[in-house]
């Protein structure tokens, strides 16, 4: 997976992170994608823009697919799916002990006009 090195901080510090880790059975995290123009899941009945994302520990999902192997991800809404300009959101949620999401993976951000973003400090994850 070709993830770009700008990975996302933490308030915790890695060790700390995998020391709550390493205490856990389950973890759950909710990704917010807020899109103009990105498409963040499906698009013409297509899963080729999906994202993909890395965790924490390192392990990364698959991308461009409609199902991710070996992890948990659900995608209840999917507002970017019309690949428009107005602001909406598509969520993903995770529910894996590997978590957070530390990178993602976006194969439709080539425009200037496009963005996106997620509000991370209102979906923290959780470990427990």
């Amino acid at each position: 997976m070709s993830i770009k090195p700008n990975n996302l901080t933490f308030a915790l510090t890695d060790a700390q992170i995998n020391n709550i880790r390493s205490l856990s059975t389950e973890g759950k995290q909710t990704y917010v994608g807020t899109c103009d123009g990105v498409i963040h899941y499906e698009y013409n009945a297509s899963y080729t823009y999906a994202f993909g994302f890395r965790y924490h520990t390192g392990f990364e999902t698959a991308f461009g697919v409609q199902t991710y192997p070996n992890t948990t991800i659900s995608v209840p809404a999917d507002g970017c799916e019309t690949n428009n300009t107005s602001s909406t959101d598509t969520v993903f949620e995770f529910r894996d002990v590997r978590l957070p999401v530390l990178n993602v993976n976006s194969r439709d951000n080539g425009n200037l006009s496009e963005a996106f973003g997620s509000p991370l400090l209102s979906n923290p994850a959780w470990l427990r």
